[in-house]
C-alpha cells in the first residue's frame, strides 16, 4: 500500500460529506 498525501484529504471530505448528509437528514426528519 502506497502512502499518499491525498489519501487524508479524501478521507477528511468523506467524513464532511457523511457528516452534511447526516445533518440534512436531521433537518429533514424534523
Amino acid at each position: 500500500m502506497l502512502s499518499s498525501p491525498i489519501l487524508p484529504i479524501q478521507e477528511m471530505i468523506l467524513h464532511y460529506f457523511y457528516r452534511s448528509r447526516l445533518l440534512v437528514s436531521l433537518i429533514s426528519r424534523l
